[in-house]
């Protein structure tokens, strides 16, 4: 297909086989446009022109846009993050208070570019003291350093932060911001949205939204869907729909994600074989629409990213006006719920205390899971307190679940064959007393089956970075006594207490020397714990014998 460039945008289409004179082109087209203030056309632009992440249009598209909204702005700030490297140093995989964890998403960003996130937001929660609580930042400024530097990627997002929720369609604003920095904004954009799914008629049933304004009010209530709806857009959907959401996002505002969390739903309404989840026969609405089974829609959409816009726009009769309405509606439904930031995080000991840039204020903080790991022993507050255990250049890679033994069955056959490409990997055990347990591995266990230089088979293997664990009833870490007791000369270490990791075909082991630190049997469905030499730990099960309710390994890429 070829591409025709029109006066208003309107007929430019995608091509597979653009050339870098496109992209000129576009990006000439572009200045134009923005130059005229012509917004009218922008939008028809960005929403046709169905630009793939890999084009080189993105070299400028984002930056253009989010430049719109600049308000005499000053560069002086962007110059000193991107000469000032202690910035992003100071912090390593913390975050800023206004920073939601269950939001943030690498989109496989390397090492350096994960650091370079690090540093933008706290940049950002440096010069921007009043925000109180922006999902959207850390995700967004992982999205914008897939195509521009740190330098461009603090500025747009200064931008973006003044921006009004309606995007260029310049309205009397409605106190709504483009990037929501309130709870409030997001409690205010969920009502909206129920109110919108009732109004196209997409889940009928009124006790359907009467529960989902129930759950908007009681805060505690954290994994609402409707609440979390924009975890369906950033966290659910894949890189490049997101990418292309953005693209319209920045133009439209809020209404474009609106379009997007409806298209959504009607894509999701259609996925089931029958209508009996959507008028009732029995069934409660609820068993088929929460959180969880909503993002693992999105996750695995079978629509392209361009057909997922397309379907967004054919929702008709979607005015803001209607949206302005409901917004000042909402106002008197949530003036009892509480504004204070982020409740989703639980204040703890083990949440390390941090100084903000600048001496601001004294902030709560840890390391993050990423959200796309999706376990089925533990839930993202375990994982983060996990996370905050493991050796720092494993945590810069993305985590995914190699071995589940509710899927893959309790074959320790199968668990090797799942395991034997990964390293290092995380041994995660809950027994039927619903205790949770289990070990950090530093080598692979395929390790098993090397020979030592005389031809002997290694019994045990592993490193001193090997460490056990307990995160349920109570969390606790056991790390090698090596490292603890000896510091860097580790030559005096007795043998007793080098005895990482063990297996065969009939057991799997870590931790030994006097006592077994954790042994699983052959079937993967009993288990031992007891103090062992290298890692001097407690048991880790309540009773020395335990039963195994489910195995499941972490490996990582």
């Amino acid at each position: 297909m070829s591409s025709k460039n029109t006066a208003n945008g309107a007929e430019i289409s995608s091509d597979s086989e653009r050339t870098k004179s496109n992209s000129i082109e576009e990006i000439r087209f572009l200045h134009k446009v923005l130059n005229d203030r012509n917004w009218k056309v922008l939008k028809t632009f960005t929403r046709n022109r169905g630009w793939s992440v890999n084009d080189d249009t993105r070299s400028e598209l984002w930056i253009l846009l989010a430049a719109i909204y600049k308000k005499g702005y000053s560069e002086i700030n962007s110059d000193e993050i991107s000469n000032d490297e202690s910035t992003g140093q100071r912090s390593p995989h913390k975050l800023p208070h206004f920073v939601d964890p269950h939001y943030c998403r690498f989109f496989n960003l390397n090492a350096n570019q994960q650091r370079n996130v690090e540093k933008v937001v706290w940049a950002i929660a440096r010069d921007h003291p009043e925000i109180t609580y922006c999902p959207l930042l850390y995700p967004f400024a992982a999205l914008f350093l897939h195509f521009y530097d740190v330098k461009s990627t603090y500025v747009s997002l200064s931008y973006l932060l003044e921006a009004p929720a309606s995007g260029t369609h310049r309205v009397v604003s409605n106190g709504q911001s483009l990037l929501p920095q309130t709870k409030a904004q997001l409690l205010k954009d969920a009502f909206v949205l129920i109110k919108l799914t009732n109004q196209f008629g997409i889940f009928p049933p009124r006790r359907f939204f009467a529960e989902q304004r129930k759950k908007l009010k009681k805060d505690s209530e954290i994994d609402a869907c409707f609440r979390d709806w924009l975890k369906w857009i950033f966290i659910g959907l894949p890189f490049e729909h997101i990418v292309r959401v953005i693209d319209c996002f920045l133009v439209e505002g809020t209404k474009f994600l609106f379009r997007t969390a409806l298209a959504l739903l009607l894509l999701y309404r259609r996925s089931f074989p029958t209508s009996t989840f959507i008028l009732g026969a029995g069934v409660d609405p609820g068993t088929n629409f929460n959180l969880s089974k909503m993002l693992a829609f999105c996750a695995k959409i079978n629509v392209s990213p361009n057909e997922l816009i397309k379907y967004s726009l054919q929702i008709t009769r979607f005015s803001r006006a209607n949206i302005d309405n409901e917004y000042r509606k909402a106002e008197s439904c949530i003036s009892k719920i509480t504004t204070s930031p982020n409740p989703s995080i639980s204040s703890s000991p083990r949440k390390q205390e941090m100084i903000n840039l600048d001496q601001l204020k004294i902030v709560k903080s840890t390391r993050v899971a990423p959200r796309t790991l999706q376990s089925s022993i533990l839930n993202y507050e375990l994982l983060d307190i996990l996370w905050e255990w493991l050796p720092e250049k494993v945590i810069v890679n993305e985590p995914k679940i190699i071995f589940c033994s509710n899927e893959d069955g309790n074959s320790l056959n199968t668990f090797f064959l799942k395991t034997a490409n990964y390293e290092p990997t995380i041994l995660l055990v809950k027994t039927e007393t619903k205790e949770i347990f289990g070990a950090y591995c530093s080598s692979s266990w395929s390790q098993r089956l090397e020979s030592d230089e005389k031809g002997a088979t290694n019994y045990y293997f592993g490193t001193g970075e090997t460490f056990l664990f307990t995160l349920k009833p109570k969390e606790a870490y056991y790390p090698w006594v090596g490292g603890q007791e000896y510091g860097h000369d580790t030559s005096n270490v007795p043998h007793s207490s080098q005895l990482f990791m063990a297996a065969s075909s009939k057991m799997i082991s870590v931790g030994a020397g006097n006592g077994i630190g954790l042994w699983l049997d052959e079937n993967l469905t009993n288990g031992t714990s007891t103090r062992c030499d290298t890692f001097d730990n407690k048991p880790l099960s309540s009773s020395e014998s335990f039963t195994i309710s489910v195995v499941e390994v972490i490996g990582f890429e």
